[in-house]
């Protein structure tokens, strides 16, 4: 073991999945990275019975698709009304029609209460068997070290689909450089690409935070690009 002396210690573990406050949160297995996807492969290549998919937005149903095709008996569960929020309620039930015909069970209008070894408990007591439970999300997070030295979230990234294997992705927020004070230090604000209704809007509401994700998207609006 070495020892380093040091002035100052920085700690840039960068950013991570949000911890759902629900008892066995760390079982689930998260789905917003490359090595999230990796370790995904290594578990399917174990040969699961059965999986329980947290979230039904495109990234969750791209999920639940794959593993039906590997044999997986396959349960998606989703918070909201109905699968793909953002969609138009008739659109909706299209899309879990066919998730169904394909043999994907589809459960909405509860959340998952528990994770455990063997599956999950929702928030209206059945239990739900699954050897593996993924967790997808709609919005990525990403974060860079700037030239200063300094850390920040540069980028705030909503999942809009997929075409073919390619995902398809928008910009929500990006955080923008305005130049630096006299000791170095790089000045920037967080701006909104001017995208006022994400497709994640209606889950939003569904949740009750409609009201504070329209207040964030309207605070960081420019209205007049400073210039040096």
């Amino acid at each position: 073991m070495e020892t380093l002396d040091y002035d100052k210690l920085i700690l840039s573990p960068g950013a991570s999945p949000v911890q759902l406050d629900i008892p066995g949160f760390e079982r689930m297995r998260p789905l917003r990275t490359v090595e999230d996807a990796e370790r995904l492969v290594n578990d399917v290549a174990k040969t699961p019975r059965s999986a329980v998919v947290v979230g039904a937005g495109f990234v969750g149903l791209e999920t639940a698709e794959n593993l039906v095709h590997h044999g997986i008996i396959v349960t998606v569960i989703e918070a909201a009304p109905q699968v793909l929020p953002a969609l138009d309620p008739e659109l909706a039930i299209l899309v879990e029609e066919e998730l169904i015909q394909n043999g994907v069970a589809v459960i909405t209008g509860v959340s998952v209460a528990e994770v455990h070894d063997w599956g999950v408990t929702l928030s209206d007591g059945r239990e739900i068997e699954g050897e593996m439970v993924v967790a997808s999300v709609d919005v990525i997070i990403q974060a860079a070290r700037l030239r200063d030295g300094s850390r920040r979230i540069t980028h705030i990234t909503e999942v809009m689909g997929m075409e073919g294997e390619t995902i398809i992705t928008q910009d929500l927020f990006v955080y923008e450089l305005l130049g630096e004070d006299a000791q170095g230090k790089l000045k920037g604000r967080h701006r909104s690409t001017g995208i006022g209704r994400p497709r994640f809007w209606d889950r939003a509401r569904y949740f009750g935070e409609e009201k504070r994700l329209a207040a964030a998207l309207d605070s960081a609006e420019v209205k007049d690009i400073d210039t040096f």
